[in-house]
């Protein structure tokens, strides 16, 4: 365990310090004053954050299996990861009596630091990765802000937009992914006492080559090794969820906050015909499938202002006040987080009692609950 918690500390020095450095060279060659950031239309961004889960801490007591066969302990369940992501957006003023449409892209990159069992907060992924760097699929975006609103109720601000994806990693290429599409609704209040109230529903439609996870072994190797070319899992066809976040301002630009969501899909598989499908069983379910609905918290805090051009994020900036223009400096253009995260499916795994998210309590390793550091610079 000891040897364990070394490695993870070495592991988060060693990606603090590649934080510091992403966002410290940006900063210096690229400064922008908030006038010059707001004249301009085109914001970059970098980003890095560092994941892990509770199961670092964690030492797990033998089974009755384990100690049959003189096992050690239930080491293994705990991982962390570096992503780093760099994003492009626009603002398109396309009428000065309307509000403007923003216009967002990214890609980023993740790394394992450290290998567990699963890196899954409840349903996994591939469970091994050897530790280099891998691209993620690239997002794009587009918001407006309906205007006039906080004419008819005051301090209320509506958001509207669309999302879609580029399918770049591996995961998303070998399991036949062509594009995740959503739309979104987000409404901010600022209320009376300084708390800022943010709701945000959405509604996803995944296109999809196959209905079922077919994976293809020339891009995932590794996961054909394991379980052959077929999972037998349905993809997920579409997607639905909502959130409500609040915020409120301690001093200055630090805010604490908690969110809540939940999530849930209808899976692509029907089975009317199996014959479609040359891996379907023949006892395959038919009809409609409706994946397990999950939910989960977050709280966090936050330093500084994410000012990248999005519709949603101004409208939070505003109504926190952090539409401010201060003077130049690195720390105008930086902004540091801290979150602990735990998801969970709605219900138990008998199936008897709702769950409680605020942290994982329903399975020993805690493997659940994670936390995750990030910093953002504006270039």
């Amino acid at each position: 365990m000891k040897q364990a918690l070394t490695q993870q500390q070495q592991s988060i020095k060693f990606a603090l310090f590649l934080v510091f450095i992403l966002i410290s060279l940006p900063a210096i060659s690229l400064a922008k004053s908030p006038k010059e950031i707001e004249s301009y239309p085109i914001v970059g961004s970098v980003s890095s954050s560092i994941t892990w889960n509770h199961s670092n801490f964690v030492n797990v007591e033998q089974s009755e299996l384990a100690q049959q066969y003189n096992l050690g302990p239930s080491d293994g369940f705990g991982w962390s990861l570096l992503n780093i992501n760099n994003g492009l957006s626009y603002t398109w003023q396309f009428s000065p009596k309307l509000p403007p449409l923003f216009f967002s892209g990214g890609i980023g990159f993740s790394r394992a630091l450290s290998e567990g069992f699963n890196r899954a907060g409840v349903i996994p992924s591939a469970s091994t990765q050897a530790k280099r760097f891998y691209v993620q699929d690239m997002s794009l975006s587009m918001g407006w802000s309906i205007p006039k609103l906080s004419q008819l109720i005051p301090r209320l601000n509506a958001n509207i937009g669309l999302n879609a994806s580029v399918p770049f990693s591996a995961q998303s290429r070998a399991l036949g992914v062509k594009s995740y599409l959503s739309s979104f609704l987000s409404l901010i209040y600022a209320t009376p006492f300084k708390l800022v109230i943010q709701s945000t529903g959405f509604v996803g439609y995944n296109l999809l080559e196959n209905p079922t996870q077919q994976i293809d072994c020339s891009v995932a190797p590794q996961a054909c090794q394991i379980s052959g070319e077929d999972l037998g899992s349905p993809n997920d066809l579409m997607y639905w969820g909502g959130a409500i976040n609040v915020q409120y301002p301690i001093l200055g630009g630090l805010r604490a906050g908690l969110t809540y969501r939940m999530f849930g899909s209808l899976l692509a598989v029907s089975f009317p015909e199996a014959a479609d499908d040359q891996f379907a069983s023949e006892y395959a379910q038919s009809g409609k499938q409706v994946g397990a609905l999950i939910h989960g918290t977050s709280y966090f805090l936050i330093y500084g202002f994410n000012r990248t051009a999005s519709a949603a994020q101004e409208a939070l900036n505003k109504s926190l006040g952090g539409d401010q223009e201060d003077a130049d400096s690195f720390l105008n253009r930086l902004s540091l987080s801290f979150s602990m995260t735990t998801n969970d499916r709605l219900y138990s795994a008998d199936g008897t009692r709702i769950t409680l998210p605020l942290f994982d309590f329903e399975t020993d390793n805690r493997s659940r609950t994670t936390y995750t550091f990030s910093a953002l610079i504006t270039l």
